[in-house]
């Protein structure tokens, strides 16, 4: 039975957001493309729209830490045992403090501890009172797998529903974050059964809803998870095979398609305008996405790589970049909407008001199915 006492699941504290960056930007032994994908990774999963619950107490027993940290390094790849063994010494915000000064993000190392920390309390509001906004909630989403690992398909569909849609949730976070959350998860319960992953968040009553989810189902296949590309499979993949959502795929291929194209904006909007609607949107979505850090650093970038395609691929694509800078700078996505006009400046106007997760932006049905103009 889902609990009401819920907490953030997705805001990261400003000053918790710049320490890790800094981290990200600093940590020794790291190229520039780590470091890189370290940030994108901060804004992606950040959110400045949540609230903050209490600090919880707890007494770390110093012995335990010196153990725990030997034995993390002597343990394989599945550390849920050696978390299920410490918890109770440590605690686990002791544990996720520690996981961030090891890896910036430290998403997918917090799965494991998740799923410990729910087995360790059996009550879904207690567990995710206990880690808040740490390691950008990748303990949350193995919370929810662990939740969900032996329901069957129809129970599975039938909570998550009702998880996003509880008071208290709302009251904490937006709907369409929880339904990002839901996507990560279901590829994990699913072991990588994208097509079916894809069925349940297409079970939302709220297409918008059900686009979300689809961009937690296909960021947890892509940039989350160790997924390797089969092999023969072209430049597209896998949003030509899984064309449901085609912008929550393209969100994440994107970015991966820049850096097999040497980089080069130009040949990603080639292959964006090659393709027919609503794939080609998707494109243009996941072409904004992929700009988010050069207009972080330079706001007038936006309007040139934003220029390609109809009025329709341009505002997908500034949605792209703008709803998740805006979240993280607000200042830097004023700057990007000051550089455009006419019908460009009122979608980056928009998209800097509502930020990442709007239900009922006017551009919705461009990510649902739609192909009309905005």
């Amino acid at each position: 039975m889902l609990k009401t006492h819920l907490i953030s699941w997705f805001k990261v504290p400003l000053i918790f957001l710049f320490l890790s960056l800094s981290l990200a930007l600093e940590s020794p032994g790291q190229d520039t493309d780590e470091k890189e994908d370290a940030l994108i990774y901060e804004i992606e999963m950040g959110d400045m729209n949540t609230k903050e619950g209490q600090k919880p107490k707890f007494e770390v027993d110093p012995v335990a830490k010196e153990q725990f940290k030997f034995e993390f390094f002597e343990s394989g790849p599945d550390k849920r045992q050696l978390y299920e063994k410490y918890l109770p010494k440590l605690g686990a915000e002791w544990m996720l403090n520690w996981l961030e000064t090891l890896y910036p993000a430290c998403h997918g190392q917090a799965h494991d501890l998740g799923q410990a920390i729910l087995a360790q309390e059996k009550d879904l509001g207690l567990a995710l009172m206990k880690c808040r906004n740490k390691c950008t909630s990748g303990w949350m989403h193995g919370i929810l797998m662990e939740a969900l690992k032996d329901k069957s398909f129809p129970e599975i569909t039938d909570q998550m529903i009702s998880f996003c849609e509880n008071k208290e949730m709302k009251e904490i976070h937006k709907p369409g974050n929880c339904a990002h959350g839901i996507g990560h998860a279901l590829v994990v319960i699913t072991h990588n059964d994208i097509e079916k992953s894809l069925a349940a968040c297409s079970t939302f009553p709220d297409s918008a809803l059900g686009y979300y989810c689809a961009t937690g189902v296909f960021m947890e296949y892509l940039v989350t998870g160790k997924t390797e590309k089969p092999e023969n499979s072209g430049l597209h993949y896998p949003c030509d095979t899984y064309t449901r959502y085609p912008a929550a795929c393209y969100r994440y291929r994107v970015p991966q398609m820049l850096k097999e194209l040497d980089g080069n904006y130009d040949k990603v909007s080639a292959e964006c305008l090659a393709l027919s609607q609503p794939t080609r949107l998707g494109c243009f979505h996941g072409l904004g996405k992929a700009a988010i850090i050069p207009v972080l650093k330079n706001p007038k970038l936006l309007a040139d790589i934003c220029k390609y395609g109809t009025s329709s691929d341009q505002a997908v694509c500034i949605e792209g970049a703008i709803e998740k800078l805006a979240d993280f700078d607000r200042g830097k996505a004023t700057e990007a909407f000051e550089n455009l006009s006419g019908e460009s400046q009122k979608v980056c106007l928009a998209a800097a008001q509502g930020t990442m997760y709007r239900l009922n932006k006017p551009t919705m049905g461009l990510y649902t199915g739609g192909t009309g103009e905005p």
